[in-house]
């Protein structure tokens, strides 16, 4: 109450404005005798696997000379390494043709995930499914793209 919408309270500390507006937050509670929710920790329950000995399933077919894209290697790289390891995903942020990503798809279409045009969401979901050495995750975009995301990091 009267702080509302008024300039300079932005991220201010109440003051002497704090028990009316505690009393005014108190009154917005439908029931104020319901029990607080038990918020219970994760299952630890998780099986043990293993994201080591990772390599490619057969060496790239370049020869001396060639002149490959280093996108288009690193595409050609991802895919071999999906081919070899259960545990590698790819993701990408709706670039899959200019990265090379897209390779994952003919190899395994399970093994990539399409984030769109949202870097922070694709930082999000590569942490998320990297998390306790449940996959190692390769994210997919162009540099200046990623710069959304830093925060994420």
């Amino acid at each position: 109450p009267d702080i509302e919408d008024q300039m300079n309270w932005h991220g201010k500390p109440l003051g002497d404005k704090s028990e009316a507006v505690i009393s005014h937050l108190t009154s917005l509670i439908k029931n104020p005798a319901a029990e607080r929710p038990s918020i219970t920790s994760p299952a630890n329950d998780v099986p043990a696997v293993t994201i080591t000995n990772v390599s490619l399933a057969s060496a790239p077919g370049y020869n001396i000379g060639d002149k490959v894209a280093t996108r288009q290697a690193y595409g050609t790289g991802l895919a071999k390494l999906v081919q070899a390891h259960t545990r590698i995903v790819a993701l990408d942020g709706d670039m899959k043709n200019s990265t090379f990503s897209q390779n994952v798809i003919k190899v395994d279409k399970d093994k990539f995930i399409e984030c769109f045009i949202c870097e922070q969401n694709l930082v999000g979901v590569g942490i998320g499914v990297a998390c306790r050495d449940r996959t190692i995750a390769f994210i997919s975009t162009f540099a200046a793209f990623l710069t959304r995301a830093f925060d994420n990091l």
